[in-house]
Order: C-alpha cells, then sequence, then structure tokens
C-alpha cells in the first residue's frame, strides 16, 4: 500500500460518522499526516491557520467590489504547509493550502471562497507578515506553491479534491443574496507537462501519490524549507536527513533546474506511474 491510498484510508477512518467543518477536517488530515510519518517520513504537513497566517499584500483584481486595485488587503496565507522530500533525489517541494468543505460534490467544482486570499494564492503576490516581506508566492517558479484542498463527503466518510490555486476563478451566485465562490477550471488526474505538477486530483489517494512523489508545490532549498516548518516538523524532517546522512547545507539541493518528473504518457493523456516511483525509490534507498 503507498502514501495515497494509507492517506486517503485513514483520513475516511478520521471523518466516519458525521458532518464536520472545515477547521475539525484540515486537523484531521494534518493528524492522519502525523500518523504516517513512522512509515513516511519525508511526507509532512503543519498547521498554519489562524493569526500566526495573516498576511497583507496590494489587491490587483477586482475579485471583490469594495476593493479597488492598489489598496493593501488582509487574510490567511492558507490552513496548511505541507512539504515532501526525497533525500536520495535531494528534492524538496512545498505547497501551502488553503482548505474548504462541500457537503455535495457539485459537478462544476464550486466552492465558497474567500475572494481576496482567492487573489493572494492565484497571482502569488508577494506579501508582508509581521512587517517583513516575503516573497515565497511571487518568486515561485511552480503553481501549486498555493493551492486548496477542498473536502467532500464520500459514503459516510469524508475525501479531498486538490486544486492548484492558478487553475481557481471566482464567479458569484444570488442565491440568498450575493455569494463568493470559486470554481475549479482545470482537469483532474492528470499531469502537466508544461508546468512539472498536477493542477488537479479527484482525492486523497491520487493526491497523496502525487505529493509524495514531488510532482506538487515549489522545489525549495532545503534551508529555507527547514526555516519556515514548526518546531515539531522541523524536527522531523532533520532527523529523516540525518539518517540518509544528507547536510542541511547541501549545495546539490537545488531549487532550480528539479529533475524531470516521473511520468507515463497514455495517447495525449498524462498519468503518475506510482509503481515507477516505488521502484526507484527502492532502487536508491538500496544502493
Amino acid at each position: 500500500m503507498g502514501f495515497g491510498r494509507e492517506l486517503q484510508a485513514g483520513f475516511a477512518r478520521a471523518t466516519a460518522g458525521g458532518r464536520r467543518g472545515e477547521v475539525a477536517l484540515f486537523r484531521a488530515l494534518q493528524a492522519v499526516f502525523h500518523d504516517l510519518e513512522a512509515r513516511y517520513p519525508a511526507c509532512l504537513a503543519a498547521e498554519i491557520h489562524g493569526g500566526k497566517s495573516i498576511v497583507s499584500f496590494t489587491s490587483q483584481e477586482h475579485y471583490v467590489e469594495r476593493v479597488p486595485p492598489g489598496r493593501s488587503v488582509r487574510c490567511e496565507l492558507g490552513d496548511l504547509h505541507l512539504a515532501a522530500v526525497s533525500p536520495s533525489r535531494k528534492r524538496a517541494r512545498g505547497t501551502f493550502m488553503q482548505n474548504k468543505v462541500r457537503q455535495a460534490d457539485p459537478p462544476d467544482l464550486g466552492f465558497r471562497a474567500d475572494l481576496v486570499q482567492l487573489e493572494l494564492l492565484k497571482t502569488r503576490a508577494a506579501f508582508c507578515r509581521d512587517g517583513v516581506l516575503d516573497e515565497v508566492l511571487s518568486a515561485a517558479t511552480h503553481p501549486s506553491v498555493a493551492c486548496y484542498g477542498v473536502f467532500f463527503p464520500d459514503r459516510g466518510h469524508y475525501d479531498m479534491q486538490y486544486y492548484s490555486a492558478h487553475q481557481v476563478e471566482p464567479f458569484f451566485t444570488r442565491k440568498k443574496g450575493r455569494v463568493r465562490m470559486a470554481r475549479y477550471q482545470g482537469v483532474l488526474d492528470v499531469f502537466s507537462m508544461t508546468e512539472d505538477q498536477f493542477d488537479g486530483c479527484s482525492g486523497l489517494e491520487v493526491f497523496g501519490d502525487a505529493f509524495s512523489a514531488l510532482q506538487i508545490g515549489e522545489p525549495m532549498k532545503l534551508p529555507e524549507l527547514i526555516r519556515r516548518l514548526p518546531e515539531g516538523e522541523r524536527e522531523t524532517l532533520v532527523g529523516l536527513l540525518r539518517r540518509a546522512d544528507t547536510p542541511v547545507e547541501d549545495g546539490e539541493w537545488y531549487r532550480e533546474e528539479p529533475e524531470p518528473p516521473l511520468w507515463e504518457a497514455v495517447g495525449t493523456t498524462v498519468f503518475l506511474n506510482a509503481d515507477r516511483w516505488d521502484m526507484e525509490e527502492r532502487r536508491s534507498t538500496t544502493g
């Protein structure tokens, strides 16, 4: 059983038996990541929800009518910071995830959204936190540095769809007043060779396999990734690197020019080749 299947199965067990809200669901997802650390220490999730992730940036879009372009606005950066690391390949990728929940799975893949936050994540704006400029989004080379994880009920428990924020568009409805909504406009479960990432995943199993295979998120330098993780996840990652005899300052941990992804083409569609990924990882760790 691979990481994606275990992630989905663990989340299904954790969310069985009733309706749940957004915060309870993303904390359940983080808990499953933590439970799997013994077998998958290279896949980490840290909560950044709340005041510690409030940032400010200059709006340039018309997503919110009361906010004209050029005005400074504030919002959360996200709920979870996810990181995947491969010591054997000396690569790491990270993403900031905002979670949402819908109690049905509409065919148009729409969900309620904070449109100020959507602008931040979609346009990957430079922002300030505690008065310090941060360009982790604006300097990124991969759009999936910012993403949405949208929970939905599935046969008595919950699952989650993943959307890279650059493929999410705002729209409005007038049912019971004006409701702010967003909609994923891309395709699901297809690897984008242009962007070197999955733009969207239909469920946690596909997301987990793509994430652990370093096909989601921004390639990050290891010291930067460690600096952004909270203490507990930082200790887990440093311990993993020590066991792999990989120094944190290793110059081979590039942000630029990542290795070609592992993928398999079938006609004009490209899918993650999870079996090949597992084979490559075993070969690397066994020498």
